[in-house]
């Protein structure tokens, strides 16, 4: 589990992986934060699943934009959030 915000303001997701053998075989989140959040959590998943560490660890928020086709403009801490979970939750994974 990984998590980026601070609870209660303004933003804020939780990130869970189940890693087997380096890779990500299950990864879901929850997020407290706008439609552009909600957005960024739902891409990283489909971004990351299935990935090894390594390869989940060069992820960026412009492969999260990319998937998405652009988020709003003033909306690109929404997928900062989500590789900030992402990142804290790799940073504890155990393979």
């Amino acid at each position: 589990m990984g998590s980026e915000g601070v609870p209660g303001r303004g933003n804020y997701m939780v990130i869970y992986i189940r890693v087997e053998a380096g890779r990500i075989h299950g990864i879901s989140y929850q997020t407290y934060g706008c439609p552009g959040a909600i957005a960024a959590g739902s891409a990283l998943t489909e971004l990351a699943k299935g990935r090894t560490l390594e390869e989940a660890k060069a992820l960026t928020r412009e492969d999260v934009d990319r998937l998405l086709g652009g988020l709003p403009l003033g909306k690109g801490h929404c997928a900062d959030l989500a590789m900030g979970a992402l990142k804290d939750a790799l940073g504890k994974a155990r393979e």
